[in-house]
């Protein structure tokens, strides 16, 4: 479990919440929530506290545990003050539901130790909420205090995980690179390999790279490398839901030169990838453990991120100029240059 811990909760920032791939939850019926906040206010705070726990590495197997009738670890009690300054609850109340609801024996964190053979992870949200001082990501409320900062978060979403990129997050993708030598952001409208032929440069080899078709399922959020007409995780089988598509590895990308801005900040919002999701096979991932109903399968797959567009795909010509490479359709404001006139 040490290791499903370390995946699910890691400590270089990346957690599952901040990736937008799911939600950690105490399975249902195993904790109740403080009663003195409005049910959904209550519910963030039991999963905001869970995860605070176990970013501090307070989960089985990574620390020693602590003994059940102390006080909370500090981090979570700083942010269980913060709540109930947030909210006007007395001074102390969250603090007892937590010592009361989560350490003790047959509770979701025996000992302040999270038990995630107790906990389910639940899809993403279709909504995010981003600390606005430190920028750490939450896929709900989370009762209107970061878990990182202790800063207010605005109780309305803000924006979708598809429209919040990070820096390095937006390189991994390339959904639009960031060319940092002259500090300056240039737009990806296509894709280009490059390599030498007699002297010269030859951009014209193989653009696309290896390709390959995928099944991507919108309710699961799966990814099928040998898609059928079904999802095999969930059964979605309608076109809205369930859809092939062809993806590509491009060599390299072709940026519009001519259209530089200045790069002011450590971050952009550029990037048109989705989130990444993993390939589901429950044929090569046999299950691990089994406790009360919650199975946990375990076993190598395969970690795809996606640049679809949105969701809207991208449609391809080769450029007129031999130094284009091939231009996605769409990219342009307006007339594109006549440099980048796109030919059939």
């Amino acid at each position: 479990m040490r290791h499903c811990g370390d995946a699910i909760f890691s400590g270089s920032g990346r957690d599952i919440e901040s990736l937008g791939l799911g939600v950690v939850h105490p399975a249902p019926g195993l904790t109740r929530p403080p009663e003195e906040l409005a049910a959904d206010t209550a519910q963030q705070v039991l999963v905001s506290s869970l995860r605070l726990l176990a970013l501090n590495r307070y989960f089985v197997g990574r620390r020693d545990g602590r003994a059940e009738d102390s006080n909370a670890p500090e981090p979570l009690q700083r942010w269980l003050s913060a709540v109930e300054d947030l909210h006007e609850v007395d001074r102390g109340v969250l603090h007892n539901w937590a010592r009361n609801e989560l350490p003790h024996g047959g509770q979701v964190a025996q000992r302040w130790l999270v038990r995630l053979d107790q906990c389910i992870v639940s899809p993403p949200s279709d909504a995010l909420w981003e600390c606005p001082r430190c920028r750490w990501r939450h896929m709900h409320a989370s009762a209107g205090v970061c878990t990182k900062c202790r800063s207010s978060l605005l109780l309305d979403a803000e924006v979708s995980p598809h429209d919040v990129e990070d820096y390095y997050r937006t390189l991994a993708q390339s959904g639009a690179p960031i060319r940092r030598l002259d500090k300056l952001v240039y737009r990806s409208i296509g894709v280009v390999d490059c390599y030498p032929s007699r002297g010269q440069v030859d951009f014209f080899r193989d653009p696309f790279g290896e390709m390959r078709v995928v099944g991507l399922c919108e309710r699961c959020k799966n990814v099928e490398d040998h898609p059928g007409t079904a999802c095999s995780n969930c059964g979605a089988n309608d076109g809205s839901e369930f859809r092939h598509v062809q993806l590509a590895k491009p060599a390299g990308f072709r940026t519009e030169w001519l259209d530089g801005t200045a790069y002011e900040g450590s971050r952009e919002r550029l990037s048109r990838a989705s989130p990444p999701r993993l390939v589901v096979d429950r044929r090569a991932m046999p299950i691990d453990h089994d406790d009360h109903g919650l199975a946990v399968r375990a076993g190598q797959t395969q970690l795809y991120t996606i640049n679809d567009n949105r969701g809207h795909g991208f449609r391809f010509q080769r450029s007129s100029q031999p130094t284009g490479g091939w231009l996605a359709l769409g990219s342009f404001d307006g007339v594109p240059p006549v440099s980048w006139t796109p030919c059939d």
